[in-house]
């Protein structure tokens, strides 16, 4: 079998983003996806970059990104901004790739968790999971293990009988650690 027997391709851009998920519109998931490309290509990747995602997920995707300008780059110049939308496109996608759950919510500040997440085939869109994202510029696996403890703790702290996800992206070394809390 070849490498590419094991890759999932996806176009992380306005194709996949267009009708957005039922708590993100198709405006902040495009924004989150820019900020991703902008990240990918602050540190040299190209416009397909192969994201290597590891803990309870073990996947190799090839993500498409959409091709920058100055504009965004201008747009996204504080990198803490961007990084952290950029991490959030990449939550999404894993989300909805990997889970049987999609993005129904923003969460509110002081519940330990970004995003509340709900059934795909569930027309009410009823909270049923969290999901905690953080994103790192610049780092290596054992930045993505630290800051996934870290956010573990942080979602644990919060008591809730709802499991949650915790997607820690980095971007010098694509790569996200996907964290399942039961």
């Amino acid at each position: 079998m070849a490498w590419a027997d094991f890759v999932k391709y996806i176009q992380l851009d306005k194709t996949w983003l267009m009708h957005g998920l039922p708590g993100v519109t198709p405006a902040t998931a495009e924004m989150c996806a820019e900020a991703a490309a902008v990240c990918w290509e602050y540190n040299g990747h190209g416009l397909t970059v192969s994201l290597e995602v590891t803990g309870d997920v073990s996947e190799t995707y090839a993500v498409t990104r959409t091709r920058v300008d100055d504009q965004m780059r201008r747009s996204y110049a504080d990198h803490q901004d961007a990084v952290e939308f950029a991490a959030c496109a990449v939550a999404f996608m894993l989300t909805v790739e990997e889970t049987s759950y999609t993005v129904v919510q923003r969460s509110w500040k002081g519940t330990g968790f970004d995003y509340w997440l709900g059934e795909k085939t569930d027309r009410l869109f009823q909270e049923k999971a969290r999901l905690e994202v953080s994103g790192i510029m610049m780092g290596d696996s054992r930045d993505v293990s630290r800051r996934v403890k870290q956010k573990s703790r942080q979602v644990m702290n919060h008591e809730s009988p709802l499991p949650a996800y915790i997607v820690v992206a980095e971007f010098s070394k694509p790569q996200a650690e996907v964290s399942y809390h039961a």
